[in-house]
Order: structure tokens, then sequence, then C-alpha cells
């Protein structure tokens, strides 16, 4: 079971679009990076993560339970 899964993550601030169906798995002792380049939603997809933002579509799940927005 993933330590960490992101399904179908998307949000928009107006009429932009930030993400768009972003997934993600991280299972238990893996370590990752994030690359992309200025505006490709790095810092976004964290905030979702961190609960600053609440993803207009998606689930955020830890440990296999969602994670509250």
């Amino acid at each position: 079971m993933p330590l960490l899964r992101l399904d179908k993550i998307s949000i928009h601030f107006g009429s932009h679009v930030l993400l768009d169906a972003v997934d993600l798995t991280v299972h238990k002792g893996t370590k990752i990076g994030l690359l992309g380049r200025n505006g490709a939603g790095k810092t976004t997809l964290m905030s979702i993560l961190f609960g600053h933002y609440v993803p207009d579509t998606g689930h955020v799940r830890v440990d296999g339970r969602d994670l509250a927005p």
C-alpha cells in the first residue's frame, strides 16, 4: 500500500488551470524529487498536500485514508 497517493488532482485559479489531473504515488522508504520549469505547478501541488489549497477535483490519501481538506 502506498504511503502517499494523489489521484487526479486538479486546481484552477480563475480561468487559469494550474494542475490538471495529476497523479503521484509514493511508497514508504522512497525518496522523490519534483522537477519542472517555473510555473509548472510544483509548489501548488505541495501546497495542496500541506493543506494550503483544496483541490477542485481529486483525492489525497495518506496511509490509505483520505486527507481531510
